[in-house]
C-alpha cells in the first residue's frame, strides 16, 4: 500500500476469485475539487469551514449551525501537469481504483444518484461517473498478468430519480454497458445491485429486466434493502410473487445499521444463512466504519472498531458471505469514508486489507509485524459546545445505545506482549497473546490530552505513538473515530506547550513569528503532524501556519485539517506563522520514523 502497509499481505494464486468485495462509491465527491496550488479549496473553504458555502439565505455559512458540512476529506495532492481537457481527474479516479485494489477490493459499487443519459439533469455527477468509469477501463486495460480485473457495480439510488422516474433505469444501464467494459457479471448476466430495491415491486422488476432481456441484455438482481427480510417477504407476498423473486433474484443484502449494538444482534440471526437456506438466494455482506451525520445533527454509536471488526470477522468472514459491500469509500457527510483522509491517513484501508486477504483465501493470515493502530473521538460526548459558532449540537441517534466513550488500541502481534495505554497520569497494562486483539481502556469525562500507546516485549518498546489530542469540545462537536498508527520504538513526544488552549492571536499578531521550537537530530527523520482546530478566515491567502526546518519548508497550512510533514536532514523543526493577523488555534507533534 503506497506510504503504508497493512499487517499482511497474501499471495494471489491463493485467492478465490469469486468473492467479489466492493466499495460503495460516490463519484461527486472526488479527491479534490480542482487542481491548483490550493488543492482541496472546496472541501476546506467550503465543507470543513462552518462558514462555508454561505448566499444570501444563510450569509455566515449554509453549514454553520452545524459546525460545518464534514470534518474530514480527502488527503491533499499535488497539482497535476496533466490538465488537457482535466484529465487530471482521470488521474485521480486511477489513483483511487489502486487505492481500493490495495485496501483488498475487487471492484467499486458506484452510486447514481442520476440516470439521465442524455443532456440534462446533474451533469456534474453524470460527468464524474463517466470519468470514473473510464478510469476503470483503462486500468483493466494496463494491469499486469495475473491482476484481477477490476468490477463495477452500477447501484441505482432507487431514492433518487434512478427509482422515481421508471422510464430512466433501462436505457441507463443499456448505455453503461454499451461503452464500459467492467460491469460485473455472473454466467454472463449482469449483476445489478440498487439500493433501496425495494421501492419498486418485484412485479415493476419483472417488467424492466424483461424488456432489457428482449433488448439482449440479460441481467440480475443482487438488491440492497433497508430491513432485507420483510422488504423479501413482501415481494413474495405480491401476486406470482415467488416465482418472479426466483427468476430475478440471484442475491439480495442489506444497507446494515452503524450501531455496534444493534450490528451485532443482525449478525447473530446469521443473515448469509438465512439468505441462502431460507430464500434460496446469495448475501452480500455489509461492513462501515462508523456514522456521523453533522448536518442530521445525530451520530450513531459504532463503538469505535467493535462495528467495523464484527461485521468484518463474523459477518464477511465466518459467516461466509457470497460478496462483501464497503460502506462507503467516501461519503464524507456521513463520516463513513474508509479512503486516504487527513486525520486517519490510510489506516482504515489497512484494517479491511487484512480481513480480505483472510476472507478471500479462507485462511486467517500470518502476521508478520507487529502493528498498532489508536481509535477514539477528540472529544468526551458529554462536552458540549459554547454555541459560539455552532449552534446545533448532534446527539445519538434517538433510540439507539448509549454513547461509548473509552480508548482503544487495535494491536496486530508476531508474539505475545504487554499492551500499554497511558492518558492523564493513568496506565494500563494488558498482556496480550499473538494474533489481533482490541484493548479498551478508559475515556473519563473532563480529561484532556494525548493518550500514548505502546507495544513492549520483554522490556523493550517495539511500537510507540502519541495518539490524536483529546480536546475539550468548544465551538464544534465532532463525533467520528480518529485512527492513528504506531512508528518503530519508543518515539512518541509532544512538541513544545500544547497550543490547542492557546491562541496564535493572542502570542502575536503583528508580525510572522516563530511559535514552538525544538533541537532534532539531522541524522534521523520525524513525522511532525500538525491540527488546525480554529481556522484563518479568508481575508488573505497569505496568511497562515508551516513547518519550518533546515532543509525543507512545509506549504502554508490555512483551514481546519490534520497536515504531516517529513523532515529529514535538519537540526531543527518549527511551528510558524507566515505574516501577521493569523487567528487559528493549532497543536503539533512530533515522532522520530525509525528504519
Amino acid at each position: 500500500m503506497p506510504g503504508e502497509n497493512p499487517p499482511t499481505t497474501v499471495d494471489p494464486p491463493s485467492v478465490d476469485i469469486t468473492k467479489q468485495i466492493f466499495f460503495h462509491q460516490f463519484t461527486f465527491f472526488r479527491q479534490r475539487f480542482g487542481n491548483d496550488t490550493k488543492g482541496l479549496d472546496y472541501y476546506e473553504r467550503n465543507f470543513l469551514n462552518p462558514d462555508g458555502e454561505g448566499d444570501e439565505d444563510y450569509p455566515e455559512g449554509k453549514y454553520r449551525r452545524f459546525g460545518g458540512y464534514i470534518r474530514d476529506m480527502p488527503e491533499a495532492k499535488p497539482v497535476s501537469t496533466n490538465t488537457v481537457d482535466n484529465a487530471w481527474i482521470i488521474d485521480d479516479f486511477l489513483d483511487e481504483i489502486q487505492d481500493m485494489v490495495d485496501a483488498g477490493a475487487t471492484g467499486a459499487a458506484l452510486n447514481i444518484l442520476d440516470a439521465r443519459v442524455s443532456a440534462g439533469g446533474d451533469r456534474n455527477n453524470w460527468n464524474n461517473m463517466m470519468r470514473f468509469y473510464e478510469a476503470v477501463d483503462l486500468y483493466n486495460a494496463s494491469r499486469g498478468a495475473g491482476i484481477p480485473k477490476f468490477n463495477t457495480l452500477p447501484m441505482f439510488d432507487m431514492d433518487t430519480n434512478s427509482g422515481s422516474d421508471q422510464s430512466l433505469l433501462v436505457p441507463c444501464l443499456m448505455f453503461l454497458e454499451d461503452t464500459f467494459d467492467s460491469l460485473y457479471k455472473i454466467d454472463g448476466k449482469i449483476i445489478i445491485p440498487p439500493y433501496a430495491v425495494e421501492n419498486w415491486s418485484i412485479n415493476l422488476w419483472n417488467t424492466k429486466l424483461t424488456e432489457l432481456a428482449n433488448a439482449g441484455y440479460d441481467c440480475m438482481l443482487w438488491g440492497v434493502m433497508k430491513g432485507w427480510k420483510g422488504k423479501l417477504d413482501s415481494w413474495i407476498g405480491e401476486s406470482n410473487g415467488q416465482a418472479l423473486v426466483t427468476k430475478w433474484v440471484y442475491g439480495v443484502s442489506d444497507w446494515g445499521d452503524r450501531t455496534a449494538e444493534f450490528a451485532s444482534t443482525r449478525l447473530d440471526a446469521n443473515p448469509a444463512a438465512v439468505a441462502r437456506n431460507t430464500y434460496g438466494v446469495k448475501w452480500m455482506g455489509p461492513f462501515a466504519p462508523q456514522d456521523f451525520r453533522p448536518r442530521s445533527k445525530n451520530f450513531q454509536e459504532g463503538e469505535g472498531f467493535k462495528l467495523i471488526l464484527d461485521q468484518l470477522k463474523r459477518g464477511i468472514i465466518e459467516q461466509e458471505s457470497d460478496m462483501a459491500h464497503g460502506i462507503t469509500w467516501n461519503d464524507w457527510p456521513e463520516g463513513a469514508g474508509m479512503t486516504r483522509s487527513q486525520r486517519s491517513g490510510t489506516n482504515w484501508m489497512e484494517i479491511v486489507r487484512y480481513h480480505a486477504d483472510w476472507y478471500k483465501t479462507g485462511v486467517e493470515p500470518t502476521i508478520t509485524e507487529d502493528v498498532l493502530y489508536s481509535g477514539h473521538r477528540p472529544h468526551h460526548t458529554n462536552d458540549q459546545i459554547d454555541g459560539s459558532i455552532q449552534a446545533l449540537q448532534s446527539n445519538i441517534t434517538p433510540g439507539h445505545a448509549t454513547a461509548y466513550n473509552k480508548l482503544q488500541a487495535l494491536v496486530f502481534l508476531t508474539a505475545p506482549a504487554d499492551v500499554v495505554i497511558t492518558f492523564e497520569g493513568s496506565t494500563q497494562t494488558e498482556a496480550v497473546p499473538a494474533g489481533m486483539h482490541l484493548i479498551e481502556a478508559p475515556f473519563p469525562e473532563n480529561t484532556y490530552g494525548n493518550p500514548v500507546m505502546k507495544i513492549i516485549r520483554g522490556g523493550v518498546v517495539v511500537k510507540s505513538l502519541l495518539s490524536h489530542k483529546i480536546r475539550k469540545n468548544s465551538w464544534q462537536d465532532d463525533y467520528g473515530i480518529y485512527i492513528s498508527k504506531a512508528v518503530n520504538g519508543d518515539t512518541a513526544f509532544t512538541l513544545g506547550t500544547d497550543l490547542a488552549t492557546v491562541g496564535i492571536s493572542e502570542i502575536n499578531t503583528n508580525s510572522s513569528q516563530t511559535f514552538r521550537q525544538l533541537t532534532i537530530d539531522s541524522a534521523k527523520t520525524y513525522l511532525v503532524e500538525m491540527i488546525i482546530v480554529v481556522p484563518e478566515d479568508e481575508a488573505s491567502n497569505s496568511r497562515g501556519l508551516k513547518i519550518d526546518t533546515q532543509t525543507t519548508d512545509s506549504a502554508v497550512f490555512k483551514y481546519v485539517g490534520r497536515y504531516q510533514h517529513t523532515v529529514t536532514g535538519s537540526t531543527f523543526v518549527r511551528l510558524s506563522s507566515t505574516s501577521a493577523g493569523f487567528t487559528g488555534i493549532a497543536t503539533m507533534s512530533v515522532q522520530e520514523v525509525l528504519t
